[in-house]
């Protein structure tokens, strides 16, 4: 029996397909092959064309095999359900499963609603991979009864810019893509902010980078610059998502200040990474009142949880139990 994982190519920028290529690249490693779909208009092609474009891309699979899609995959619903379709051969003939990998990407989706045929299609897997069960409980409330969930948790940014990290406090603060509220409040307390993946001008204490989130360089350029890493963001979403940020910033060893109440928080507190704030302002409280003894405990237990992540450890565990499951 052999698992297959898919990925998207061609659709150039897009952190969603990075990651989606990261997740299959960590999966390699174990076994998994991966299923690539090249990114192009399919509603513009003729059904015969689709069906024969699939059979292609399924002509390696055999009875048994276990097929991980990774969603969303961008290549529109006519073409997943097709898709679909013709993985179900498999799965009544034999032991196959029907495996999704749920990126938070998806639920951010304007079709993601209850009951929604977004909804019916995601509830077609044999079991359903996101990252907590926050996240399935959001998912079970919009109509999906699946019961088979396996959880990823974060999703591992493999890197080794946690070793480069200087082995002393700062407090400096690293913001990714935050709002302009949040940088102009840090800035106020008196800290140099560096903010990554923006085109804001430069200030003598805000200092913008516009390398990307998906940029294997970031890592290493926050792990150069040091000070806290902060994961403060405002979307409605932030219940029941875990932002890319968290792995980033795992990977680059940084301490970590996170949202109360978002799955960020949850493993900040349980690792001990850093703080769990309410606002801006007990941030800024909490780090302005910490020493550099427990600044770095907390780069400790972040290096133990890097050494983790820059194995892939937490994406390849989450597969492993989604294919064992009978």
């Amino acid at each position: 029996m052999t698992t297959y994982i898919t990925k998207t190519n061609g659709l150039y920028g897009s952190l969603t397909l990075a990651k989606e290529n990261q997740v299959a690249s960590i999966l390699a490693a174990k076994g998994v092959l991966p299923m690539s779909f090249y990114y192009y208009n399919v509603a513009a092609e003729a059904d015969a064309a689709l069906s024969a474009r699939l059979d292609g891309i399924l002509a390696a699979l055999s009875y048994g095999d276990d097929l991980v899609l990774q969603l969303p995959t961008f290549m529109g619903s006519k073409f997943d359900q097709l898709l679909i379709q013709k993985f179900n051969v498999f799965r009544q003939s034999s032991a196959s499963k029907l495996i999704f990998f749920v990126h938070d990407d998806l639920l951010t989706d304007p079709a993601m609603t209850a009951n929604s045929d977004l909804v019916h299609f995601i509830d077609q897997a044999d079991v359903l991979i996101v990252n907590s069960p926050a996240t399935a409980q959001y998912l079970a409330d919009l109509g999906v009864s699946r019961h088979h969930y396996v959880f990823y948790h974060i999703l591992d940014v493999p890197t080794r810019a946690y070793a480069t990290l200087p082995a002393h406090y700062s407090p400096k603060i690293n913001l990714i893509g935050q709002d302009s509220q949040e940088i102009a409040d840090f800035d106020k307390a008196g800290f140099k902010v560096d903010v990554y993946g923006t085109d804001l001008e430069a200030t003598d204490t805000v200092i913008p980078h516009s390398v990307a989130l998906n940029d294997p360089r970031l890592p290493y350029e926050l792990a150069a610059n040091g000070g806290w890493g902060v994961i403060m963001p405002h979307q409605k979403d932030n219940a029941y998502r875990t932002h890319y940020d968290l792995g980033i910033m795992i990977g680059a060893g940084l301490p970590i200040v996170a949202l109360a109440g978002t799955p960020d928080a949850e493993w900040v507190e349980h690792y001990r990474l850093g703080f769990v704030s309410r606002s801006v302002d007990e941030a800024i409280q909490q780090i302005t009142s910490c020493v550099e003894r427990d600044y770095l405990r907390m780069r400790l237990s972040i290096t133990d949880l890097a050494h983790l992540t820059e194995k892939g450890t937490f994406t390849s565990h989450a597969v492993s139990q989604a294919v064992r499951i009978k």
